[in-house]
């Protein structure tokens, strides 16, 4: 049915954005020793 697939779509969106932020605190954890070892 086409609500069912808006819910899906929605919650890809969802999980995609949670990923986004994951991807970015996991790149801030491994950057951040690096910037303060460069100082």
């Amino acid at each position: 049915t086409l609500r069912r697939q808006g819910a899906l779509r929605q919650l890809r969106v969802q999980v995609g954005y949670i990923a986004l932020q994951l991807f970015w605190l996991v790149g801030f954890i491994f950057l951040f020793p690096w910037l303060s070892f460069a100082q």
